[in-house]
């Protein structure tokens, strides 16, 4: 599979491209940003929901005057393009759920015809503890379970099937994954409980499982199961995916690009996977904070990611984990720590 890559951040704004060595030099592309924020009250929205990401990524394509906006979106009318609204689809594989055990799934837009797909993360930061994530789910539910999402979402910026607004996107397949794992995308099941002592107290006992929390947190392996879902609908014909996200989802992209990477082509697809990290690239805080972060907002993001990182099961790219030893694996969730160590 070929696998092209670039680089280009600006000052909260990364993207990536993937790249296959093979490549001696990666042909140079644009980037764009335009403003709004991702995301928006899933449970009190109406039945299409617009959503606004922060940023577009240029391929140099078609240029960008209304009268041809006007006319490319004519033209998809004329293929078949009914709907600018993107569809809710649950994951097949009912055991990878949000946090709370409800269905995780995406939102789908098909353009016809077309080999070009963007898949999009959502943000949201995260929560790393039972008291954080029991606040987090009655204040922000729609980021821990899928009972309020709408059936169909309207895509703006980069998610938007408008030539006007997203001339170099609006004619690829746009999915949008909701982001219900609470986890930075790194997530692979249930938090591990430590089997208890031979001689260990009934107190003891019931301590741990106070400690524990009943929550899942599968955002890596939701990405896996949303690309196997896309099969049927073309994904592995692909000759371009771009997988994208902002926040926590820009996050998610460096996490996850190697693994969709190698999804993609064991699926056998011959397909270019980039990636775009928007406002994703996190520093380290040096501020002093309280160490036990009794709430997300007083903890660094260098505290959340390494008490969450034990509750999330979570995983980095290989090539980064090795960098650390065991326990210092959270450095790995930071783009100047991690950017390096990707291979693809």
């Amino acid at each position: 599979m070929k696998i092209l890559g670039q680089v280009a951040f600006l000052l909260l704004l990364g993207g990536i491209w993937c790249q296959n060595k093979r490549n001696a030099k990666a042909s140079g592309k644009s980037t764009k940003k335009t403003g709004g924020n991702q995301g928006g009250d899933v449970g009190q929205s109406p039945p299409a929901v617009d959503l606004t990401p922060g940023s577009t990524e240029s391929t140099g394509g078609t240029g960008g005057t209304a009268e041809a906006g006007r006319e490319g979106a004519a033209g998809a009318r004329a293929a078949g393009q009914q709907t600018d609204d993107m569809r809710l689809h649950f994951l097949k594989n009912t055991q990878v759920t949000c946090n709370d055990g409800t269905a995780a799934g995406f939102y789908l837009k098909e353009f016809r015809g077309s080999r070009r797909w963007l898949l999009f993360l959502e943000g949201g930061w995260c929560c790393h503890s039972k008291e954080t994530c029991d606040s987090r789910y009655q204040n922000i539910p729609r980021l821990m379970s899928s009972s309020g999402w709408p059936q169909t979402k309207r895509g703006t910026g980069i998610l938007s099937s408008q030539a006007e607004e997203n001339p170099h996107w609006h004619n690829a397949n746009i999915v949008f994954i909701p982001y219900c794992s609470s986890d930075v995308w790194s997530g692979t099941g249930p938090a591990p409980t430590p089997p208890p002592r031979p001689r260990q107290s009934r107190e003891k006992e019931r301590d741990r499982n106070a400690n524990a929390t009943e929550y899942t947190f599968m955002g890596s392996l939701i990405i896996r199961e949303v690309i196997k879902d896309l099969v049927p609908k073309g994904i592995n014909q692909a000759k371009v995916v771009m997988l994208s996200g902002t926040s926590a989802g820009g996050t998610g992209v460096l996490l996850n690009i190697e693994r969709v990477a190698s999804q993609l082509e064991q699926l056998g697809a011959e397909t270019q996977v980039r990636g775009l990290v928007d406002s994703g690239w996190f520093l380290e805080s040096k501020q002093q904070r309280s160490p036990n972060c009794p709430e997300t907002i007083s903890c660094s993001p260098e505290d959340a990611i390494k008490i969450g990182l034990r509750l999330w099961n979570g995983v980095v790219p290989d090539r980064c984990q090795q960098l650390y030893k065991r326990g210092e694996e959270w450095q790995c969730f930071f783009g100047h720590k991690l950017y390096s160590t990707l291979t693809c």
